[in-house]
């Protein structure tokens, strides 16, 4: 771990919708480590029905579930206009699911397997985004 990375989610609400116990158990341990404060899991349906009550500051979502998959989950987000980060868990090298990912509006992408180290890059990614680049326009003539 960076240093001052057990601060990066200082009280941050995180909600898993993570079918793969293992996955789910490796993402809250990350969590943790960076600060986040409470962590919310269970199953696609369940979570969606919770978000407007939790508030969360990101969603963490695994693509490979079923009946709901990744997808439709933040494909309904988007379409009731949840507009939290959302990182989708997609298996490295199944780009057709990180095609679709980003079609349905998935801020940030981690491959799986991961470490701790991608969870807190990722985060850090969405927490403190880069800068954008400075607009330079031409002006012709006076």
């Amino acid at each position: 771990m960076l240093p001052g990375d057990k601060n990066l989610l200082k009280g941050a609400k995180m909600m898993l919708i993570v079918e793969r116990q293992l996955t789910r158990e490796l993402l809250v341990s990350s969590l943790k480590q960076i600060g986040a404060g409470v962590t919310i899991h269970g199953p696609a349906h369940e979570m969606l029905q919770r978000v407007a009550e939790f508030k969360p500051d990101i969603v963490f979502c695994e693509y490979a579930m079923e009946p709901l998959d990744g997808f439709a989950c933040v494909t309904h987000l988007r379409q009731h206009k949840v507009t939290v980060p959302v990182v989708m868990l997609v298996h490295k090298g199944d780009n057709p699911a990180l095609a679709k990912s980003k079609e349905a509006g998935t801020n940030q992408v981690i491959p799986i397997p991961f470490t701790v180290a991608d969870v807190i890059a990722t985060v850090n990614k969405i927490v403190n985004p880069a800068p954008e680049p400075k607009r330079r326009e031409l002006y012709f003539g006076d």
